[in-house]
């Protein structure tokens, strides 16, 4: 996280890739499913416009 203007900012985030456990979506679902989980739990934000995201792998 770094600061920035009006607060704080995450500038890095790692997400798990054991393909065992959990399918490929890319790296912008998994910033798009971090930003819900944060939103969600830390901000008390719904997120409704983030919960309308495919549940398929692409391919």
């Amino acid at each position: 996280m770094e600061a920035s203007e009006g607060g704080w900012r995450i500038v890095r985030a790692e997400a798990e890739r054991d393909p065992d456990r959990y399918p490929n979506f890319g790296a912008e679902f998994d910033a798009v499913m971090l930003e819900l989980v944060l939103r969600t739990y830390a901000l008390s934000d719904p997120a409704a416009e983030l919960r309308t995201l495919p549940t398929e792998p692409p391919g």
